[in-house]
C-alpha cells in the first residue's frame, strides 16, 4: 500500500486487515492521508462513514455521508448506508426510503431487497410482497427469497402460499 498509495483496493484491503485486527488508529491515519490528498475521494469519505457507524458516531458518519453525496449523489452504496444510519437512529421512514432509492439505483441487490421487505413485513406482509415482486427472476428460486416471501405470506395469514413457497424450498437439491 506505501508503494501504490493510490490504489484504492489495495488501501480497502489495508483498512479490512487493519480492522481485523482491531487497530482503529491506523485505520484513521489510512483515511485521513487519502482525504488530506484528495478531499473528494468518495470512497475514502463512504469507508470512514462506515467506520463511523461502527462506533457509534452518527454525527460523523452524517458528515461524511453528505459530503460523498455531494460529489456522487447516485451512489447506491452511499443510499445504503445512510439506510444504516438512520435504521441506527430508529428512523424507520427514512431507512425505508433510503432502502428503496439503493434499490432503483440497483435493482439486482438481493440482500437490499430482503432487508426492505423484512423492514415493511409488519406491515401484514403486503409491503414486504410488493418489494420481493419486484425481484428478478434469477432470484426468485434462491433459498434466502424463498424465506424472506415465506415470512411474508406468514404475515399476511396467506398459510397455503407459505406453504407451496416451503415445498418449493425444500425441493432445492442445495
Amino acid at each position: 500500500a506505501r508503494e501504490h498509495p493510490d490504489d484504492r483496493k489495495l488501501r480497502t484491503d489495508l483498512i479490512a486487515a487493519y480492522a481485523a485486527l482491531k487497530r482503529p488508529a491506523e485505520i484513521d491515519r489510512v483515511l485521513a492521508s487519502a482525504l488530506k490528498k484528495n478531499p473528494k475521494d468518495v470512497l475514502a469519505l463512504e469507508q470512514r462513514a462506515e467506520i463511523s457507524l461502527g462506533r457509534g458516531d452518527y454525527h460523523a458518519a452524517e458528515a461524511d455521508l453528505n459530503v460523498a453525496a455531494s460529489f456522487l449523489p447516485a451512489s447506491p452504496e452511499l443510499h445504503y448506508l445512510r439506510a444504516q444510519l438512520h435504521r441506527l437512529r430508529g428512523q424507520a421512514l427514512s431507512y425505508r426510503q433510503e432502502l428503496s432509492e439503493t434499490l432503483r439505483l440497483a435493482p439486482a441487490a438481493l440482500e437490499v431487497r430482503i432487508e426492505l421487505a423484512a423492514s415493511t413485513i409488519y406491515d401484514k406482509g403486503g409491503s414486504a410482497l410488493d418489494v420481493l415482486d419486484g425481484a428478478f427472476k434469477a432470484q426468485k428460486s434462491t433459498v434466502p427469497f424463498l424465506v424472506a416471501r415465506n415470512w411474508a405470506l406468514y404475515a399476511k395469514g396467506d398459510l397455503l402460499e407459505m406453504r407451496k413457497g416451503i415445498e418449493a424450498g425444500l425441493a432445492d437439491p442445495k
